[in-house]
């Protein structure tokens, strides 16, 4: 049998290899804020020594939660293992009003037999933008448009950039491709800081929305957003999102 139990940092590796084994972007510095942000918990299945299947959950308060890394070792699938987690995941989330998360074809159907619904379609797209200009960004960062309280997961990312009329972006590594967001902006600012990120990148980028491409970007994949509980609709400033684990 596999033992369930609480993901630490020391499993930091083995989440890794499962991410990578799917082709995620994740790098070791997301695994390590998904297990270490106020509000994360993380879960594991252990069997002969490693992780085979992991999920982890962020708490933004008793609004909002999000679950993410559902992972399992291709090896070790069709066992239930990924509805074991979701069980104790759910259960540690008790009381959250809303629980969402980003769910893949192979996942969904396992999230619809726990309560979740479908609410929209959101898709990766890597590219990058056809011109990059000089952008003035600032350091100061208007309100949030997150429908709860995200301040702990923005404080780990780092240093947004910002523009005068409070749009902001942050951008982080990842394993395959740069990762850009999340961004608070309307269209037309979203795509100045666009141009900001890829001022220093050499290459294509990734970003998360549920909106429509961006100039000079190609979906790479598409996800569905799903739902638990009292209905919160994704808020139209999310320019792009902090990533399918994060929401």
């Amino acid at each position: 049998m596999a033992g369930l139990r609480r993901l630490t940092l020391a499993d930091v590796g083995d989440g890794l290899a499962l991410s990578n084994a799917s082709g995620w972007n994740q790098t070791e510095a997301d695994w390590q804020r998904a297990l270490t942000v106020d509000g994360t918990a993380a879960w594991g299945l252990e069997r002969d020594g490693r992780i085979v299947s992991t999920t982890t959950a962020i708490r933004y308060g008793n609004e909002l939660a999000w679950i993410g890394m559902v992972l399992t070792a291709e090896s070790h699938r069709g066992q239930g293992l990924a509805s074991q987690l979701m069980t104790a995941a759910l259960e540690w989330l008790e009381g959250c009003d809303t629980v969402k998360l980003d769910a893949t074809e192979l996942g969904a159907p396992i999230y619809r037999r726990f309560g979740f619904v479908d609410e929209a379609p959101i898709v990766r797209y890597i590219g990058r933008p056809a011109s990059v200009g000089v952008v003035d960004v600032r350091p100061t960062p208007g309100p949030d448009a997150f429908e709860a309280d995200r301040s702990a997961l923005l404080a780990a990312l780092g240093s947004p950039a910002c523009l005068a009329d409070g749009s902001f972006a942050y951008g982080r590594p990842g394993r395959n491709a740069p990762f850009f967001g999340p961004c608070v902006a309307d269209d037309a600012s979203g795509e100045q800081l666009l141009q900001w990120f890829a001022a220093q990148q050499t290459g294509d980028f990734m970003l998360d929305r549920l909106g429509k491409a961006p100039a000079g970007f190609r979906p790479a994949r598409q996800l569905m957003r799903m739902v638990r509980g009292a209905p919160k609709p994704t808020n139209p400033r999310q320019f792009a999102v902090a990533g399918f684990e994060f929401g």
